[in-house]
């Protein structure tokens, strides 16, 4: 919270000085951020250490959680395949996100997606 006299000041200021004030206050925000990370980024390796791990150990076990929630942290969707690779039925595809390189290649030979559709 800003305090009367700090309050003061920034009145004063014309739109240059603004400007310049808020420049100032993002690089100074951010200076705070990377002390703060790093700090962080140092308890985290002293409490991974004192039970035997690295962070990289650490955030490697917890991958496969982050990759089944979005960056929200809502469980991510499943969806069903709706079309797959008739030369490799391991490649399959939603319809979701972009199209797969292998549908794409299929599709420049004049395919069309329905060719494609899991019944």
């Amino acid at each position: 919270m800003m305090d009367k006299e700090l309050r003061k000041m920034v009145n004063k200021l014309d739109m240059r000085g603004l400007k310049g004030l808020i420049k100032y206050a993002e690089q100074r925000q951010e200076k705070i951020n990377e002390k703060q990370k790093k700090s962080l980024l140092s308890r985290f390796r002293d409490m991974a250490g004192e039970q035997g791990f690295s962070v990289d150990d650490v955030l490697n076990l917890t991958e496969s959680e982050s990759e089944s929630v979005t960056a929200t942290g809502k469980p991510r969707r499943k969806y069903a395949a709706k079309y797959a690779n008739p030369n490799n039925s391991e490649q399959t595809w939603t319809g979701q996100g972009q199209t797969p390189v292998w549908l794409r290649e299929l599709l420049v030979d004049g395919k069309t997606k329905d060719d494609f559709l899991i019944k």
